[in-house]
């Protein structure tokens, strides 16, 4: 969530009730759906929260938590495969260093 004036995002004034961008409305559909991420530990599943910024937010079952960009979301969840040297494809190969972290 940020604050933004309305005439920069074309609104004569601010919405009544909750509002959400053009970019974040798409992604609202996908609250509550699950990915599974593997780590060197075992796979984690994962239940998107919150959109946000970045994409997603994600809460594992561990407790853990992290943002998601919806690249990587789509390829976590099944709906795409990692473009070659994409952010998903990175994340999802180096998911051994992020494991490490989590430790």
């Amino acid at each position: 969530d940020d604050a933004y004036h309305t005439f920069c995002v074309g609104l004569d004034k601010v919405p009544k009730g909750a509002w959400y961008c053009g970019t974040c409305e798409p992604r609202r559909e996908h609250i509550g759906e699950s990915v599974t991420k593997s780590f060197e530990t075992g796979d984690f599943r994962g239940i998107v929260t919150a959109i946000n910024r970045f994409g997603f937010h994600v809460l594992y079952e561990d407790g853990d938590e992290e943002d998601m960009t919806p690249e990587e979301f789509m390829v976590l969840s099944g709906r795409a495969q990692p473009s070659p040297g994409g952010a998903a494809a990175g994340a999802v190969a180096g998911a051994a260093g992020a494991d490490a972290a989590r430790a």
